[in-house]
């Protein structure tokens, strides 16, 4: 059970109960060792019944195989807090790990997987050398091997680098410092003349949520007790990633959309947003981000992609799109104010507030001492705004953006890892950041959380994509 546990999180997280049981229900597994009404279901360990296991090795193409053991590697990983080359060798030698409860995890894997790659070296020897006689008797010998894990990269060869502006205001909206910043991205090109730009954001540590007293604020400012949700803050340690410059566009949509034999699970209508053309202000549809997507959608539109580039594209997880939107570690915090100097970071990337020169927005509503602005009632083509340390646009405001964390109720027992956060209920909510064009300053916040069902295609939720930054080991 361990192990499938695994599969699931890492790989097939829309499965469900029933397919699990028909695997275990199949004929092809038994228990190991005695199960009695104290056990825990959750724990118990099954092998493959003699032979099964190498007959089904057979009928599986290598690279699915090793596909499949560098997924969950990766996963546990990232879970554990750790490297893949220190996870590599616990898998070696479970003996390194001192942490009890680790062990139970992480000690079935590693026998699975040492099993997997014995029998797949088996059968490369025999395709090579069919010329032993099968009557000869063969001594056996013991042998040691290495487990390599490596990342592809061949979609990421070069990096350009390119610069913009960023600006930071006090609690009044007023500008007091303006900087112009360097960051580094690389551009896929999707065909007919568009691309997607990718953007580097290096890793680091942040204390992700909002802290207590301005919780408390928030609360009795607004009446609501939807604020508590985003305690407790806590540290959180992400690894280098790329993401999105803008949220993904109409055009960008379309484009991938339109390749219909990259069709994975669903089909994607090319042209979903409620927001199209505006000749009398210039504007064109395909610069605006695209909305009314739902959280299927927006996976959909990530598998495809990831088919069409050979890069594993997905949606954001709630830390990593909370440290993107900062722009910001816990060791670089700006201080704008008396007022900030108890807060753990800012309300916004750009300060103490928002303004509708910053974001678009409901401006008609004030949130600290800014004036009153407008209310555009409409998306607006993406990078209209300035952008963040990170030198990504549009993440106050816009369009929400799906993330694939599900829901939770507070951060209690949240990772710590920057990974996403899922549940074991298949029928949980879905985590949309950021803010749109029609929420208030407070809903823009870069630790707001609001939650919305999977198959929700509101014209306010669009979609960033991210993808690993490449690493060898």
């Amino acid at each position: 059970m361990p192990v499938v546990r695994l599969i699931q999180d890492s790989m097939l997280d829309q499965s469900q109960q029933i397919q699990v049981a028909e695997v275990f229900l199949g004929g092809l597994l038994k228990p190991i060792g005695e199960i009695t009404p104290e056990t825990d279901p959750e724990q118990v360990q099954y092998e493959f019944i003699e032979g099964v296991r190498g007959e089904l090795l057979k009928s599986i193409p290598v690279p699915d195989s090793e596909k499949v053991l560098d997924q969950v590697s990766r996963y546990l990983a990232r879970k554990l807090g750790i490297t893949l080359k220190d996870f590599v060798a616990w898998l070696q030698n479970p003996s390194l790990i001192k942490d009890k409860a680790l062990e139970s995890m992480v000690k079935p894997f590693a026998r699975v997987t040492q099993e997997i790659l014995q029998q797949l070296g088996y059968e490369f020897a025999a395709e090579k050398d069919d010329t032993i006689p099968s009557s000869e008797e063969l001594p056996l010998e013991t042998y040691t091997f290495d487990i390599a894990f490596i990342e592809r990269a061949n979609a990421i060869e070069e990096l350009t680098q390119f610069s913009f502006e960023t600006v930071t205001v006090n609690r009044k909206g007023e500008i007091i410092n303006k900087e112009t910043k360097t960051a580094q991205c690389f551009i896929e090109d999707l065909g007919n003349g568009i691309t997607l730009d990718m953007v580097y954001i290096p890793g680091g540590t942040f204390l992700m949520g909002t802290e207590d007293e301005e919780i408390e604020r928030l609360c009795e400012k607004y009446d609501r007790k939807y604020f508590r949700r985003e305690r407790p803050q806590h540290q959180v340690t992400v690894q280098p990633f790329f993401m999105g410059k803008y949220p993904i566009t109409q055009g960008q949509w379309k484009a991938v959309a339109s390749m219909t034999h990259l069709t994975v699970n669903l089909d994607l209508y090319p042209e979903p947003s409620r927001f199209e053309e505006d000749p009398d202000r210039g504007k064109t549809r395909w610069d605006r981000p695209v909305e009314q997507v739902s959280w299927y959608d927006a996976i959909e539109f990530c598998r495809r992609l990831s088919k069409l580039t050979g890069q594993e594209y997905r949606l954001p997880t709630e830390a990593e799109w909370e440290y993107a939107c900062r722009a910001v570690t816990d060791k670089q915090l700006p201080v704008t104010s008396d007022w900030s100097k108890n807060l753990s970071s800012p309300p916004f990337h750009f300060g103490e507030t928002l303004t509708d020169e910053l974001a678009n927005y409901d401006a008609s509503f004030i949130y600290a001492e800014e004036p009153e602005g407008k209310y555009r009632l409409e998306t607006t083509s993406v990078g209209s705004f300035p952008a963040n340390a990170f030198g990504l646009y549009d993440m106050h405001g816009n369009v929400f953006e799906w993330c694939e964390d599900d829901h939770h109720k507070s951060y209690e027992n949240a990772p710590i890892d920057g990974s996403a956060w899922r549940s074991r209920d298949k029928e949980t909510t879905k985590v949309i950041r950021g803010g749109s064009w029609g929420s208030r300053p407070t809903y823009c916040r870069c630790a707001v959380r609001i939650d919305d069902l999977p198959d929700d295609d509101y014209y306010i939720i669009g979609l960033r994509v991210v993808c690993a930054a490449p690493r060898t080991f």
